[in-house]
């Protein structure tokens, strides 16, 4: 994912956030907190293929989230962004699992 990319991710999910609240669709802050978690990954270096799956399956769930609340405009950049994931190259099942466990660490959900 590229640094223009990312500005337009983080633009959305703020704009889907502050659109659908935590108290109209839970659902929505669960996405956003996912991604963030793997933009975060990003800034630190991981690459992109380490990620790009679980990233474009959250980014296309808020899409779908941010169509069922009528936020058109911000599920279209979503689901341009999820396209452009899933272009990306696909991972390796080993660095699935570490990027879970890193994850289920940095969040406590064991």
């Amino acid at each position: 994912m590229y640094g223009f990319s990312k500005i337009l991710l983080e633009f959305a999910i703020d704009r889907a956030a502050e659109r659908i609240p935590r108290y109209i669709d839970p659902r929505v802050s669960e996405c956003v907190d996912v991604i963030r978690h793997y933009v975060t990954h990003t800034i630190a270096g991981w690459p992109a293929a380490d990620y790009s799956s679980e990233l474009g399956e959250a980014v296309d769930r808020l899409a779908v989230i941010a169509l069922q609340h009528r936020e058109l405009l911000i599920a279209s950049r979503l689901r341009q962004i999820a396209a452009q994931l899933d272009s990306l190259p696909q991972e390796h099942p080993a660095t699935h699992d570490r990027v879970i466990a890193t994850h289920r660490f940095a969040t406590n959900a064991y």
